[in-house]
């Protein structure tokens, strides 16, 4: 169940222009490698440029916060499956690090029907909030968002977290799985998974990009890049 997406135009142009400028400026010595995810080559891009879907995410969030106090305070009025969601947070509070962390895969695998967007009315290239993808299902972006929002409700921070879109070699496709760091350590919770592993231990997948919060970064095949500098 893997997600096809369509890249933004600037994300297409982006990648072309910076691929060219990593190449001539490690070349030229002046840009230091940076391995990143999956050990890909990670590069900063402009904060300011805003992903519509993300924005759609970010402001249905802050909307919808309210909404999970009340069900915190009022179990009465919580739907059964925002129930099920705000339950699995409140039992993975005092748990340790890594077995939160497959707990939250594990609950949100299970908690949101998978979907892909053209089965949902209007949703085409759109990111839902926890409160849709809890409703109405949810494709792996949503899958891997509502993970993220369990992750910063539990004290994750946003500088431990990445939303990665990765293409799936196998299948020539392309895919949404969260990041969490660990120490030094990426884990990857993936819908397509029960199992939690690092970046390093999980293979099959060539990051694109990466979001948190502001924050955006492209990724670029580390052996791909090396072999044009030899």
């Amino acid at each position: 169940m893997s997600c096809v997406h369509r890249f933004p135009v600037w994300f297409l142009a982006l990648t072309m222009a910076m691929a060219g400028f990593v190449l001539a400026a490690q070349a030229s010595g002046q840009l230091g490698v940076h391995v990143g995810l999956f050990d890909s080559i990670e590069v900063a891009t402009n904060p300011s440029r805003e992903i519509a879907q993300w924005q759609h995410f970010s402001r249905k969030y802050q909307g919808e916060k309210a909404v999970y106090f009340l069900c915190d305070s009022e179990g009465s009025l919580c739907s059964p499956g925002l129930r099920r969601w705000r339950d699995l947070i409140q039992l993975l509070r005092d748990a340790g690090r890594y077995d939160l962390l497959d707990g939250i895969n594990r609950g949100i695998n299970d908690l949101v029907v998978y979907r892909n967007d053209n089965w949902v009315p209007g949703k085409k290239d759109r990111w839902a909030s926890p409160l849709e993808s809890i409703a109405n299902g949810g494709d792996c972006e949503d899958i891997a968002i509502l993970k993220y929002v369990s992750l910063l409700e539990l004290g994750f921070s946003e500088q431990q977290l990445r939303l990665v879109i990765v293409k799936e070699r196998k299948r020539n496709e392309d895919h949404a799985l969260l990041a969490v760091k660990l120490k030094k350590t990426w884990i990857i919770l993936d819908s397509l998974s029960d199992t939690i592993q690092s970046d390093e231990a999980v293979t099959g997948y060539m990051p694109l990009y990466s979001i948190s919060g502001k924050k955006r970064w492209l990724h670029f095949a580390y052996r791909m890049v090396g072999q044009n500098l030899q």
